[in-house]
């Protein structure tokens, strides 16, 4: 009777209801050590999640360095000459050093040194046009001298703007070259006319990339994620739950030394219901809030339709024998149902060595001080065939109802604590390779408890920390 009372007392503890090993099914099923007063839940207040996540930029400069190209050549190398000017012609290979990379604030530095090689040829010219043919081809780059260096780079600053559009700036750093590039036995020094041509190609790459960043448009992806987020989860088999977002947000990025810090976050108002729940597509809203925050505090309502409900208790009590007195009854049935404002009705249906139904009625109260759940203003009726069980019961109602009082006070804590310690391993772990989440639970909270006209109301609060570490990112 004890186990009996306290699935139906504690409808959110079931899974934990006749396992050795209670599961957590969310951080939200919770904790009683704030005192409010009994009333009618109202609405439900806002819930805020906000994860910061910390990345190890070495992982992305790996990956930057697989990704960018390390190779530049002038237009038709190595058979054609690219033509600056009427007097000279050359054409060029660049071979891209290891990628040197600063990122600090919303700014990343990308800086490499370029490897060389060049072959020209010049004529005398007036203006455009040309008195002497071409010379021999000559160059530098080659041979004992070896290639030629040239130091070059780009900074990009990128921002995520409240419609889901990025406002990003690329610059050219100065190309400064290491060595100078002389050709042709009078030692004619070209560095200027290649670092020209350089500085061209280099700026045509930037700009590229820059129009390329400025005309994304990330919303489509986040209403994909808007809608994942409002769409509804099964729990566990014994429930569904519906974060109802009503807020998005992330904070600016911000790079010290070779870590990237942002966090995400979302405001809603999450449900847990035992019937399935419509899911409900909207626009995603624009984002809000760009400064960084962190932690979670979450108000979650769970209505418990009783129909409902009773299907779950008659999972957990299936055909369940107890022993009363020498005498076996089993679990057949159960029923539950509001009998009054405020008061539920519990119906037993048995048989065994007697058949007939257990009606017990009381009224939920939840005393957040004590950190209990009890059901007072107890009572009880029993529908029999044997005449002498049902009036013997009546006979015996002081010593019966004494029985039940004991059964029907809860210490839930222990309960409650077995979940903060379960939720605290599950935020401790590993997403996928080189990702993992670190967080705590802190505080767990049974606020209100309500029996409404069709639907167990039970109003919970969790808080904490959670974070999200990216150390690698090469697989």
């Amino acid at each position: 009777m004890h186990r009996f009372l306290f699935c139906i007392i504690v409808p959110f503890l079931l899974p934990i209801c006749g396992r050795s090993n209670p599961v957590v099914h969310s951080p939200a099923a919770l904790n009683m050590y704030d005192t409010l007063p009994p009333q009618v839940i109202d609405t439900l207040p806002l819930s805020d999640i906000d994860i910061p996540v910390r990345i190890n930029l070495k992982a992305l400069y790996r990956v930057a360095e697989k990704k960018v190209d390390t190779l530049f050549q002038s237009p038709g190398w190595p058979g054609d000459y690219y033509q600056a000017a009427c007097d000279t012609r050359y054409m060029y290979r660049l071979r891209r050093g290891r990628l040197r990379i600063l990122a600090q604030g919303n700014t990343m530095q990308m800086k490499f040194t370029g490897y060389y090689q060049i072959k020209a040829s010049t004529r005398l010219c007036t203006g455009s046009t040309p008195y002497t043919p071409w010379t021999p081809p000559c160059g530098c780059g080659y041979g004992a001298e070896g290639v030629r260096r040239v130091d070059m780079g780009f900074t990009t600053q990128l921002t995520l703007r409240p419609n889901y559009t990025v406002q990003a700036k690329v610059t050219r750093f100065p190309t400064t070259p290491i060595d100078q590039c002389t050709v042709c036995f009078w030692g004619q020094n070209i560095t200027a006319q290649v670092v020209s041509a350089i500085n061209a190609q280099m700026d045509t790459a930037g700009w590229n990339l820059q129009n390329t960043l400025n005309h994304l448009n990330l919303r489509p992806q986040f209403q994909q994620l808007w809608e994942k987020l409002w769409a509804t989860y099964r729990l566990y088999n014994i429930g569904y739950l519906q974060l109802q977002p009503e807020r998005l947000r992330i904070s600016n990025m911000s790079a010290s030394n070779d870590t990237l810090y942002l966090s995400v976050g979302i405001s809603g108002r999450p449900l847990i219901s035992l019937t399935p729940l419509k899911d409900t597509l909207t626009p995603v809203p624009d984002l809000s809030d760009f400064t960084p925050r962190h932690g979670f505090n979450v108000y979650l309502d769970g209505r418990l339709n009783y129909d409902s409900l009773a299907v779950v208790l008659n999972t957990q009590l299936d055909h369940q024998t107890f022993t009363l007195d020498n005498r076996s009854i089993t679990v057949e049935k159960c029923y539950l149902s509001r009998l009054d404002e405020g008061h539920l009705q519990i119906g037993l249906q048995f048989s065994g060595s007697e058949h007939g139904t257990f009606f017990l009625s009381g009224k939920p109260v939840l005393d957040t001080t004590a950190g209990t759940l009890a059901l007072t203003d107890l009572d009880y009726h029993l529908q029999t065939n044997n005449m002498l069980i049902r009036t013997a019961s009546w006979l015996f109602s002081k010593k019966i109802m004494k029985e039940l009082r004991t059964y029907t006070q809860f210490p839930v804590n222990q309960y409650l604590e077995q979940i903060k310690q379960k939720a605290n391993t599950q935020l401790n772990q590993p997403i996928v390779k080189g990702i993992h989440t670190q967080g705590s639970l802190s505080r767990i909270s049974i606020l209100q408890l309500t029996v409404g006209p069709s639907d167990l109301e039970v109003r919970c609060r969790a808080s904490g920390e959670l974070q999200v570490l990216v150390d690698d990112l090469s697989w």
